[in-house]
């Protein structure tokens, strides 16, 4: 009775959200939160209020201005100038997917605003959109703690950011020119973008809800504009219709592709993929090599499984995630036994940095131990791709000291 209710649950939110209940972390993180018979009438009234309620347990991100500068940097100072001169617009249309508390959409549109006063764009409007009713309530409010603007700021934001004791506001002239509304992007979105971003969102989808949520983005996007998911978000093949583009070091992204050009093969490369060429289509290369090293067992090793570090190599691993950052995190969550913590921290990793190694294999071992050797082999797959092909940054933490040697068969040997 209970697995059968547990399973009918888990259906309703996946339909619902595209968020699936698939690990017992899970179902104890909800029961910390309810009981039981308080969920029972979820099962029969698709809007039921106490929805918003277990979504906001389940959704534990966390956003604040200027999130991840390096990718920003990519998208307006060489993403959107090159849309723009390639199709002559002057007024763009940005959508936030999965907006939040509304501080990536605020911050998408101070980088226009600041656009506007160079000269690059006559005008802009953001909108933002979220599955959550009370995140859009804060996001139209405008008033966010000092802590939610902890990163440092671009020049020219400080002059539409109003700070007035223990909270920041947002001015009015930048407001009025960004638009939040709920929306669940299991829905078709009726507008068109120059460029849509959402990022930390994948992380908590199955793979299903990823490819149909990425296909209405295609929809929505105009032909040559952009669509910026969180790094190694998604690894899945791409519509017909987006072509994968790389930035070294910096980002991969999905465009549109316009009129003259020929849609991708159906062996397109994911961003995660990538040989980061500057600014380079990620080549069909990339796609052989991921897949000769996502089949098949470990040649010339003795274990069919991802290799188990040493206890004197965890030290290692864990000087190299860092004290106080997401690998640090994920490592104490492990520790303590909580998986689903621990791994909601490593994919948050790889989305703050897609080289952290440390990510990549412990995402492969905890896929591996559940059961899921597909994506097992792809986080492996992943990171051979980004690691083999930057050696200057592998020998740089082996010269730091903190490489684990397991990583060496890890990325020498296919799962």
């Amino acid at each position: 009775m209970i697995e059968s209710y547990h399973q009918a649950l888990s259906e309703s939110l996946l339909q619902k959200t595209g968020i699936r209940i698939d690990a017992k972390e899970k179902w104890d993180l909800i029961r910390n939160h309810f009981q039981e018979f308080q969920l029972i009438p979820l099962l029969e009234d698709p809007n039921h209020p106490l929805w918003d309620k277990l979504f906001n347990v389940l959704n534990i991100s966390e956003t604040y201005f200027n999130r991840d500068p390096i990718q920003l940097g990519s998208i307006f100072r060489q993403i959107l100038p090159e849309y723009i001169q390639k199709t002559n617009k002057r007024i763009l249309s940005v959508w936030s997917a999965g907006s939040s508390t509304g501080e990536e959409a605020y911050t998408l549109a101070l980088f226009l605003q600041v656009m506007k006063e160079e000269g690059e764009i006559e005008d802009y409007h953001v909108t933002g959109t979220d599955l959550q009713k009370k995140s859009v309530d804060i996001a139209v409010k405008g008033e966010y703690y000092p802590y939610s603007v902890r990163n440092e700021l671009p020049k020219g934001f400080s002059d539409f950011l109003i700070i007035s004791g223990n909270s920041v506001h947002i001015h009015s002239d930048i407001q009025s020119k960004v638009e939040f509304r709920e929306g669940n992007l299991l829905d078709p979105m009726p507008a068109t973008f120059d460029l849509i971003v959402c990022r930390n969102v994948f992380i908590y989808l199955d793979e299903i809800s990823k490819q149909t949520i990425l296909t209405h983005f295609s929809n929505s996007i105009l032909p040559w504009g952009n669509i910026i998911l969180g790094h190694a978000e998604y690894s899945n093949i791409p519509p017909n219709d987006l072509k994968v583009i790389s930035i070294a070091s910096e980002t991969s992204y999905f465009q549109k592709i316009g009129k003259e050009e020929n849609p991708p093969k159906e062996s397109s490369v994911r961003p995660e993929e990538t040989n980061h060429s500057k600014h380079s289509i990620v080549s069909e290369k990339g796609t052989a090599l991921r897949e000769s090293s996502s089949s098949g067992n470990l040649s010339g090793s003795s274990f069919s499984g991802v290799p188990v570090i040493s206890r004197d190599s965890k030290e290692n691993a864990r000087v190299a995630a860092g004290n106080g950052n997401s690998l640090f995190l994920a490592f104490r969550e492990k520790e303590k036994g909580n998986w689903e913590e621990a791994h909601f921290f490593w994919k948050q990793a790889l989305y703050e940095d897609p080289y952290a190694i440390s990510a990549y294999y412990e995402l492969a071992n905890y896929f591996w131990e559940k059961g899921d050797r597909k994506t097992a082999r792809s986080y492996q797959a992943q990171a051979q791709t980004v690691l083999k092909n930057d050696p200057l940054r592998v020998d740089f933490i082996k010269k730091s000291g903190n490489w684990v040697s397991e990583w060496d068969e890890f990325l020498n040997h296919s799962l």
